[in-house]
C-alpha cells in the first residue's frame, strides 16, 4: 500500500520539479561555493583585471563578468551546476521520457563523485558543465541551438585548454550545419 502511494507520488512529480529540487539540494550543500587556492587566484586576477599566464584568461573573464553582478563565487557555482544539470537532462531526454530523464539526471547530478567536485569553483567544473551542455545542444534539430553549442564548446576549450581533446571530435563528428550534412559520412 505504501509502496504504491510512493510510486504514484513519484510518477506525478513534474520533471522541472525533480530537476529544480536536485539543483537546490546541491546549491544548499555548496553555498556559496568552495574556493581553493586555484579559485582564489582566478578571483583575484578577475577583480584586478590583471591576467597572468598561469591560468587561461577566459575563466578570469567569465568570473569578472559574474563578479560584477554578484560579488563572490555564488554565480560561478550557479553557472557550472546549471550547465551540467541542464546538459545531463537534455542528453538523457534523447533516450528516456521526460520524467525518467529528469530522475536519472537528478540521480547522476547528486551522485557524490559528481556532486562533490561541482561544489568547488574550479575551471574543471565549469569546463565539465560546458562540455555536457554543448554536447547536448549539438543534437538539437534547430540550427540556432547547434550554433549556440559551438559557442558553449568554445567556452569549454577557452576555460580549460585540454578540453580541445573532447570538443574537437564532438564538433567534427556530431555538428551539422544543415541536417544530413555530415562530411565524414561521405568518406566512411
Amino acid at each position: 500500500m505504501r509502496e504504491s502511494r510512493l510510486r504514484n507520488l513519484v510518477a506525478r512529480v513534474p520533471p522541472i520539479v525533480v530537476l529544480a529540487t536536485a539543483w537546490l539540494l546541491l546549491i544548499a550543500y555548496a553555498f556559496p561555493g568552495e574556493l581553493t587556492q586555484d579559485s582564489l587566484d582566478h578571483l583575484s586576477e578577475a577583480r584586478a583585471g590583471f591576467y597572468t599566464d598561469a591560468h587561461p584568461p577566459a575563466i578570469n573573464l567569465v568570473w569578472r563578468c559574474l563578479d560584477h553582478v554578484v560579488p563572490g563565487p555564488f554565480l560561478m557555482l550557479v553557472l557550472q551546476t546549471t550547465m551540467l544539470l541542464g546538459g545531463l537532462y537534455v542528453v538523457l531526454r534523447r533516450t528516456f521520457s521526460a520524467k525518467r530523464a529528469a530522475w536519472f539526471a537528478a540521480g547522476a547530478f547528486l551522485f557524490p563523485p559528481i556532486a562533490l567536485p561541482m561544489a568547488v569553483i574550479w575551471k574543471d567544473c565549469v569546463m565539465a558543465g560546458a562540455l555536457v551542455l554543448g554536447f547536448a545542444m549539438l543534437w538539437s534539430a534547430r540550427r540556432r541551438i547547434r550554433i549556440g553549442a559551438l559557442a558553449v564548446l568554445f567556452l569549454a576549450t577557452a576555460i580549460r585548454y585540454n578540453a580541445f581533446a573532447a570538443t574537437f571530435p564532438m564538433i567534427l563528428f556530431v555538428f551539422e550545419w544543415s541536417p544530413g550534412m555530415r562530411w565524414w559520412k561521405r568518406y566512411a
